[in-house]
């Protein structure tokens, strides 16, 4: 039996998916995806290790610092017997930036209906400038006869 905790901001109730080899039993958590707003707090660093890899070399590798993640981002964190940040647990971040890739659609997604709501009034607003211009027009010739 496997417990997955997935994290929903729907009041979906506990899920279990089974196969022959598998029980997984998935808990979805209301609201814990407004965790990965935290991500955008978190900042990503160049290093190189201390050790060189066999051929002597030592490129640039790519991630965070345990001890600052743990500021902001405890759970993200693993931490040694003595308590201190040890490492980040980077396979949690997929998930967490996939939900704010999903915000960010659907923001973008607003702002398009928005954008083109915007359009579609201007135009209107054109239409109707051009409406009252012919009017005038109208009103003068009228007023001069």
């Amino acid at each position: 039996v496997v417990i997955c905790i997935a994290w929903s901001q729907s009041t979906v109730p506990p899920m279990v998916v089974s196969s022959p080899d598998h029980v997984v039993i998935v808990l979805l958590l209301e609201g814990a995806l407004r965790a990965s707003d935290r991500l955008l707090n978190l900042r990503p660093v160049t290093f190189r290790y201390k050790d060189s890899y066999s051929d002597s070399s030592q490129p640039f590798d790519f991630g965070l610092i345990a001890e600052e993640v743990a500021e902001t981002f405890p759970e993200l964190v693993v931490y040694n017997e003595s308590g201190q940040p040890e490492t980040i647990k980077y396979r949690h971040l997929s998930v967490l930036l996939l939900n704010e890739l999903k915000k960010q659609d659907q923001l973008n997604r607003h702002q398009e209906e928005a954008l083109t709501e915007f359009q579609n009034l201007q135009t209107q607003l054109h239409n109707l400038s051009g409406q009252i211009a012919e009017m005038r027009l109208v009103q003068t010739a009228l007023h001069y006869r």
